[in-house]
Order: C-alpha cells, then structure tokens, then sequence
C-alpha cells in the first residue's frame, strides 16, 4: 500500500534517514523551508527508499513530506 511519511530537519545540509524504509520505492519527497524569511528556501536530492539529502537557506529548519509504496 501507500506509505506517507513526513519530519522536520534543523541544520543546513542534512542526510535525513526515514522512519521506515519504503520497501519498494520513495516516489516523491517534498520539503519546505521552515522560517519566516520568505527568500529562505529547501532543495531535495539523492532521494533513496531509505533516505535523503536536504539542503537549505536562510532559513531556520525545514519540514518535510515523503510519499512512496
């Protein structure tokens, strides 16, 4: 089935491990700067079944939003 999963991250550039690996796929991760600076911004990459990397500026954290099966 459809496994949604979501968090927050604090620091800059993060490998961020998911609460359960996704047993076949990660199909999206969406993240969000998490700050009141409305230039700060977060960027998604090396996106596997069982994590992935977030990096961000100028802002405080960031929240996070993973879909996969």
């Amino acid at each position: 089935g459809l496994i949604l999963q979501w968090g927050a991250a604090s620091s800059a550039y993060n490998t961020i491990t998911f609460p359960l690996a996704f047993p076949t796929a990660c199909l999206q991760v969406v993240a969000a700067a998490d700050s009141a600076d409305p230039w700060g911004f977060s960027l998604v990459s090396a996106k596997t079944q069982a994590n992935f990397t977030v990096i961000r500026q100028r802002a405080n954290g960031t929240i996070w939003f993973a879909v996969g099966y």
